[in-house]
């Protein structure tokens, strides 16, 4: 692949992002009946991305040259040794934390297969156009297109209020205020996942929505109903063994 190429395709992928956020440029993948090479490329991508974002490190600051005196050199480097052991730290999380970007790609994917098996049983009730499965394979792969950068970035910012909330009350309220905002924004994203279910399977941004929430709530007290399942049933033989 050479540059012109390269390039051409990372334009391709902006301009398919920047697009899809402004729900818009989907019309091309209306009942395709087969995964989209393109999407699964967008994919690949946006989680590529995702990834640089959540390595990316602070960037050195260039500007007036330090002056250096004798007693700077000769005190204690105690301070930039606790800074590094906790950038050190700060990396290894990274680390730790990377698996999780590939670990949103497989359950979203498997999402959308339940997703695709709640339309097909709301169908059954009301009437809904629902096509292929393949098609809500490339609505899950336009979604991380977009989601993955986004929510990386998010992630930076939250790490960022983190560090600034215990200064003082003003950055204490603001940290506030951006963790509500950043809050909103994951809820808002809602949309994204309906948009382009809505475009592959040609039914309207409303409905789809409305499903998606749906689907949300189900998930969420099946959930529920698990753990609250799953903790009395471990009670109950701790109970059993004190009477004994």
């Amino acid at each position: 692949m050479n540059i012109d190429s390269l390039f051409g395709a990372l334009a391709e992928y902006l301009d398919f992002i920047i697009n899809l956020a402004l729900l818009r440029g989907m019309d091309e993948y209306l009942n395709l009946g087969h995964v989209s090479p393109k999407l699964v490329a967008f994919a690949v991508v946006g989680v590529s991305i995702a990834y640089l974002i959540s390595y990316s490190q602070k960037v050195p600051r260039y500007g007036a040259p330090v002056e250096i005196t004798r007693a700077a050199t000769d005190a204690p480097q105690e301070e930039t040794v606790t800074q590094d052991k906790e950038n050190e730290k700060d990396k290894s999380k990274d680390l730790i934390k990377s698996p999780e970007i590939a670990l949103f790609l497989i359950y979203t994917i498997l999402s959308g297969f339940l997703f695709h098996g709640f339309l097909i049983l709301y169908n059954l009730t009301f009437q809904l156009a629902v096509h292929s499965v393949n098609d809500s394979l490339n609505a899950v792969f336009a979604y991380n297109a977009l989601i993955n950068p986004i929510i990386s970035i998010l992630n930076k910012i939250q790490k960022l209020l983190e560090k600034l909330k215990y200064k003082n009350w003003k950055t204490m309220m603001f940290a506030g205020i951006s963790n509500i905002i950043i809050g909103l924004i994951y809820i808002g994203s809602a949309i994204y996942w309906a948009y382009p279910f809505a475009a592959v399977h040609g039914e309207s941004i409303k409905n789809m929505l409305w499903l998606t929430i749906g689907f949300g709530v189900i998930i969420f007290v099946l959930i529920f109903l698990f753990f609250l399942t799953l903790g009395i049933s471990q009670k109950i033989p701790s109970s059993q063994n004190k009477k004994a």
